[in-house]
């Protein structure tokens, strides 16, 4: 069942069908925005994806559903960004890779920027609500999940 696209699929004149929106970028921060973080799977090939979209990013296939993660990532890969302690100090930005398979740009808070590790083992966290939502990572110290 295709939960993404169904509704706002109209056929154009030439008999193809196009994408009316709201797209599962929209939908993806809609969730974020009420304390739910999920990501696509399809229901074709049974792979996972990230970045949201129409189509699986594997197969093409218009048949993808949201799923929520098991909670469970490690950091794959991390940098510091360093700043003058009065513009906020040091930061992390980091690929955290989820135990689904998806790899994300995230942060992750809780513990100094040049602690994170390579292998970390991370949960996700939703910050903020509404439109301003942002999903960072936290070290999985008692695991749990978003």
């Amino acid at each position: 069942m295709n939960t993404i696209a169904s509704a706002a699929q109209t056929p154009r004149s030439d008999g193809v069908e196009s994408f009316g929106g709201p797209g599962p970028e929209a939908e993806f921060r809609r969730k974020l925005g009420e304390g739910v973080f999920e990501i696509q799977c399809c229901d074709d090939c049974g792979k996972h994806f990230f970045y949201p979209r129409v189509t699986c990013r594997y197969c093409g296939s218009r048949s993808v559903r949201w799923i929520r993660p098991s909670g469970q990532a490690t950091v794959y890969s991390t940098t510091v960004v360093r700043r003058r302690p009065e513009e906020g100090g040091d930061y992390n930005v980091a690929i955290v890779e989820l135990k689904e398979g998806p790899r994300m740009m995230t942060r992750v808070e809780d513990v100094p920027a040049a602690q994170v590790r390579i292998d970390m083992a991370v949960r996700p966290r939703i910050d903020g609500a509404d439109k301003d939502a942002v999903l960072v990572f936290v070290p999985a110290v008692g695991g749990g999940s978003a």
